[in-house]
């Protein structure tokens, strides 16, 4: 071959080698993106590993330190950092896997093919640094390789084995974590608070009261710790809507606190009875701020709190809130509502007598009444707070109410009214009254006791009740006549015979009525034809004033005997004939 006709036979070699793609390269390539397939798989398990590993060993930490939640926020934090990191690196090193790595793979795993392989390769794809070969001598070259490496597969060099190992051991990891978690359930706690989940190891339940409480009573709050024990639970209270400082009370066993109920009935009955005994019945202790303790707080601070605890609040007196905290919880706040006492705070009894009486209208705040029959009473009640229902409620004399006979009471805020009028009867009687929650209300007895009105009096101080009188006499008539409150009208009345009463003297008061008086008419007898056949009747009367209309008293019909001016005597014998 001449000179001029070897650069036309490179040529040629060339431009076949540039159209014919190489068999090996592909296989090459082929073997790359397997072999970066597995490695990428075994560096996701080695990073699940190492995930896992670093959230077991927060989860046993937590476990056993109970890590606050920012130490857990840091450790988890710093766990995804360390997996981050490791993955960025291995993704470096994975693709930094090149077709030459592959071929240098397969040489080694085939060495009786020497370099021809990578020659190939490398002649393949060019750099600057391969050096410069003759197109038709690669083209040659190529065509070896491939004729001998044809039957040979190179997807043996790319081995799986790592990979099942790192997922096996991925798998084994899991199946070691899920037998920890099923053998201890407080693992699955940690678990969570590893990952920043609001979960507690100690599950704290109050049970609220549903119902109010009455002024004076105490309050026993429950509440139940599951979970892991807690050195301390306390139950904390305050005013209702108020920002004082929270009072602390221990929340105790049900046995302690069943304990301490007991001691404390001693106390009371200790200190009621003999003073002497209270140092024997409950002796007080001191703590360390100097303050008196109670008998549940003589346990030990290291025994740990489980199960059922009580608290009473003692002597509610108002609207509490309350809550509870055990160990690093702290319960919400519930709410305690107090119902105070329905009393009174003000009693006056308004007494207005009749007018007649001239007495001026009466207050006062005794419950033992005496009125005048007639008078009017009105009861004013001021309660310390609005009632929803209030009535008076008589009583028989057993002390019995009667209830058919009960009258509404008026009621206006705070103050209940009711009216008596014109009262007849003594009336013993109580009020009651019903908050709209419930509470009731009843007052001392209250007794009104009726004064009646007498009748009026009157009577004849002369003449003597059998007079006898010739027709010309002048007799005198003195009353006396009197009654309680006043007299109204005193009159005195004759008769001659069958003629019609005559008034001999009357007088009527309307003003400034006395309450006693004496008069002393005369009749005369003179100025009337009498005989002695003839008689005279006479009585006097009085009047005076009460609530049902005037009441008329009289007395006696006397009699008034007319006798002749001269009487003659006959002289008989006697019947025995002497």
């Amino acid at each position: 071959m001449s000179i001029a006709e070897r650069p036309r036979a490179e040529a040629a070699a060339a431009d076949r080698a540039d159209r014919v793609p190489s068999a090996v390269r592909q296989r090459l390539e082929s073997l790359r993106r397997r072999t970066l397939r597995q490695r990428a798989l075994i560096d996701l398990g080695r990073g699940v590993l190492l995930a896992g590993a670093l959230l077991a060993a927060l989860v046993w930490l937590d476990n056993r330190l109970e890590l606050p939640w920012a130490a857990r926020a840091i450790g988890l934090l710093g766990a995804i950092g360390a997996v981050v990191w490791t993955a960025v690196q291995a993704a470096r090193q994975r693709y930094n896997y090149t077709a030459a790595d592959a071929a240098a793979d397969v040489e080694s795993h085939y060495p009786q093919y020497g370099q021809r392989i990578r020659t190939s390769r490398d002649y393949g794809d060019p750099d600057e640094q391969t050096a410069p070969a003759a197109p038709g001598i690669v083209s040659l070259m190529q065509a070896d390789t491939q004729l001998y490496t044809a039957d040979v597969d190179f997807g043996q060099v790319a081995r799986s084995r790592p990979v099942w190992l790192t997922w096996l051991a991925v798998g084994a990891a899991l199946v070691l974590g899920l037998a920890c978690l099923l053998a201890n359930s407080e693992l699955w706690i940690s678990l969570g608070r590893a990952l920043l989940l609001p979960l507690q190891y100690t599950q704290v339940t109050v049970t609220p009261l549903d119902q109010p409480v009455r002024a004076g009573q105490d309050a026993v709050i429950a509440a139940e710790v599951t979970g892991r024990p807690v050195r301390q639970a306390e139950l904390l209270y305050r005013p209702s809507g108020s920002q004082q400082p929270w009072t602390r009370l221990p929340l105790l066993p049900v046995r302690e606190s069943e304990a301490d109920t007991e001691a404390d009935a001693e106390f009371s009955t200790a200190e009621a009875g003999n003073p002497k005994a209270l140092t024997d019945s409950r002796r007080t202790l001191t703590n360390d701020a100097g303050g008196e303790q109670s008998p549940g707080e003589n346990r030990r601070a290291s025994d740990p709190l489980v199960g059922q605890l009580l608290a009473t609040i003692a002597d509610c007196q108002e609207d509490l809130e309350y809550k509870v905290v055990a160990g690093p919880l702290d319960s919400q706040v519930w709410q305690l509502r107090v119902l105070q006492p329905l009393e009174m705070q003000q009693f006056t009894a308004h007494v207005e007598s009749p007018a007649y009486t001239g007495r001026a209208p009466e207050t006062t705040e005794s419950l033992d009444l005496k009125v005048i029959e007639g008078a009017t009473v009105r009861l004013d009640l001021i309660m310390n707070r609005s009632p929803a229902d209030a009535r008076l409620i008589p009583l028989d004399e057993n002390g019995q109410p009667l209830a058919d006979q009960a009258r509404e009471v008026t009621i206006a805020g705070t103050h209940l009214q009711t009216t008596l009028p014109a009262m007849k009867e003594s009336l013993t009687c109580l009020i009651t009254a019903a908050a709209a929650d419930g509470i009731t209300f009843e007052s001392p007895r209250l007794r009104i006791q009726v004064q009646p009105d007498a009748r009026p009096r009157v009577r004849f101080v002369e003449p003597a009740e059998d007079l006898e009188v010739i027709p010309t006499t002048e007799v005198t008539l003195a009353v006396e006549a009197g009654d309680d409150f006043g007299l109204r009208q005193v009159g005195i009345l004759y008769q001659i015979g069958d003629e019609p009463p005559r008034t001999l003297w009357s007088q009527q008061f309307d003003a400034d009525q006395p309450r006693e008086m004496q008069v002393r008419p005369v009749l005369s007898l003179e100025q009337f034809p009498l005989t002695h056949q003839d008689a005279v009747t006479y009585h006097a009367f009085v009047e005076d004033n009460h609530p049902d209309g005037p009441r008329r008293t009289t007395t006696e019909l006397r009699f008034i005997d007319i006798r002749p001016f001269k009487r003659e005597y006959e002289i008989l014998p006697a019947s025995g004939g002497t």
